[in-house]
């Protein structure tokens, strides 16, 4: 299990690389790279594919010279800061010449780098720090799924509550429903097998059991979940179906204590939803 946040940087040579990824729905990669690498992107692209499913990306690539690199002279960059310095001079009618200093102020303008691929320096350091950015999102995802079981062993413990409650509260529902009858057994018109069947009906109604063990299987099959890669999907999909099955005991339920039960596993259930949006 991965988690999507993370960050990852490495340098080889003049490259240095930095990917931070954040989560997302689906496979969001940015690039800034120099216009020299611009024939590189889709390779890279492709790298970041194989290793993650989901996520936002934003990959920064940059060129880092030192004091032995050639500096090269752009002589029509020269003359152009100078004309555009004239040009300013005329504009605010100050005389005298464009000197070097001023020209110099504009050092990126009339200096080029002279930067030579090296393919092997790219690829290793682009390739380390998708190293780095999966390690530590496989470290996230751990800490993410210890979160996780925290939280499902409180809602299993919440369910086994419910479980005894209302294994408690339906001993006695039948009777308790032919009590609210008995004022209707007085009306001639009204057949007493009817009222037994109306009442049967009634606690059939309200029977939970099919929910909870639905409900008992969803928090299985999640738990199960928790062991395998890519399920981020999978798991904010269960929980929805999780989400259902409490609504549903929640409505059928008279209970209060079922109900103070149901409130508080809603509430886990939203701790579990923010956890799952940033697995991949």
């Amino acid at each position: 299990m991965q988690s999507m946040t993370g960050f990852g940087s490495s340098q080889r040579g003049y490259y240095k690389v930095d990917i931070r990824s954040l989560n997302s729905k689906h496979m969001d990669i940015n690039f800034r790279i120099p216009s020299n690498l611009f024939s590189y992107e889709f390779i890279l692209r492709e790298r970041l594919k194989e290793n993650f499913s989901r996520g936002k990306f934003d990959v920064t690539i940059s060129f880092t010279q030192n004091s032995s690199s050639a500096l090269n002279l752009n002589k029509e960059g020269i003359l152009n800061v100078q004309r555009a310095l004239k040009e300013l001079k005329t504009t605010i009618g100050s005389k005298g010449n464009v000197s070097i200093d001023s020209i110099l102020l504009f050092k990126d303008l009339i200096f080029t780098v002279e930067q030579t691929i090296s393919e092997d320096d790219l690829f290793y350091a682009f390739d380390n720090s998708v190293k780095i950015l999966k390690d530590m999102r496989i470290r996230e995802g751990l800490n993410t799924r210890e979160n996780l079981i925290d939280i499902l062993n409180h809602i299993e413990t919440l369910m086994t509550n419910i479980k005894l409650r209302y294994k408690e509260y339906s001993m006695g529902l039948n009777d308790r429903i032919l009590k609210r009858l008995e004022p209707f057994k007085n009306i001639s018109d009204i057949d007493e097998t009817r009222l037994y069947q109306e009442s049967a009906i009634l606690a059939q109604k309200l029977d939970i059991n099919e929910e909870l063990e639905r409900l008992t299987s969803h928090l299985d099959h999640f738990r199960g979940l928790l062991n395998q890669d890519v399920v981020g999907r999978r798991l904010d999909f269960l929980l929805q179906e999780i989400l259902r099955e409490v609504n549903t005991i929640s409505q059928k339920s008279e209970d209060m204590e079922i109900i103070k039960s149901t409130i508080e596993i809603k509430a886990q259930i939203d701790k579990l939803k923010e956890q799952v949006q940033n697995i991949q």
